[in-house]
């Protein structure tokens, strides 16, 4: 009805807005990556990729279920009733788009943080900071208040976030969609003392998509302890 449409225009509003900020932030990033070889030079850089490859490949498959959302509904094909589903808890189209735009605009915004809090750190004996490019965005005022702080705050706070937006049980971001995920989760453990249906093996099947998200955990966990040439707690400093 007239609310249905209503709340889709608002989430296309939202998406416009949320994807039109990121593009200067992919940009950005992209131009800083690609064009200051201190960059690739920093000890710090390729444990903060590690943050970032696995929050962009969780919201990469996020988009690509929203896709698939929008060609089920084109087609009118009744996924819900295929994948054995709750209609009161399936994501609409629209609503998955946002969340993958949501996302998205968080891991770039994050990222380019990262680089300008990169730059004003510096390596032991180069106290200029790591990247050219990254501090001259940092005197700039809107991100001068970026800058200054241990080596992983805005990875941490991306993780972080990501991981409370989806685990706290807050009836907040998609509630019904999280607490039909977490009922499933709680099923799929029970699996060697019970018969596992069709929603159980399409839930594993897209789990079995996030091996390379939960390495990059378990590697998270590791440079934690050790950093990547066994410098430590320091490297986080």
């Amino acid at each position: 009805g007239l609310e249905r449409h209503a709340r889709t225009h608002l989430d296309t509003l939202l998406l416009g807005v949320f994807l039109g900020v990121s593009i200067p932030l992919v940009f950005y990033s992209v131009v800083v990556v690609i064009g200051d070889r201190d960059i690739h030079d920093s000890p710090r850089w390729p444990v903060g990729w590690v943050y970032f490859r696995m929050a962009f490949l969780v919201t990469w498959q996020l988009g690509l279920w929203a896709l698939n959302l929008h060609l089920f509904e084109a087609l009118r094909i009744n996924h819900v009733l295929i994948f054995d589903l709750d209609p009161r808890s399936a994501l609409r189209p629209n609503t998955a788009f946002l969340a993958a735009a949501l996302c998205f605009l968080a891991v770039f915004l994050a990222f380019t943080l990262f680089l300008v809090n990169l730059s004003t750190l510096g390596d032991p004996g180069d106290p200029g900071g790591d990247s050219d490019a990254a501090r001259a965005l940092a005197e700039l005022g809107p991100f001068a208040w970026a800058g200054g702080r241990s080596a992983f705050f805005w990875p941490d706070a991306l993780v972080g976030g990501l991981a409370a937006a989806a685990l706290l049980p807050l009836p907040l971001a998609c509630w019904r969609t999280r607490r039909w995920l977490f009922r499933q989760l709680g099923r799929m453990a029970a699996v060697p003392l019970r018969p596992a249906d069709w929603p159980l093996f399409f839930l594993a099947d897209q789990l079995c998509s996030h091996v390379r998200t939960l390495h990059d955990l378990l590697l998270l966990a590791c440079l934690a302890a050790t950093g990547p040439r066994g410098e430590g707690a320091a490297l986080w400093g």
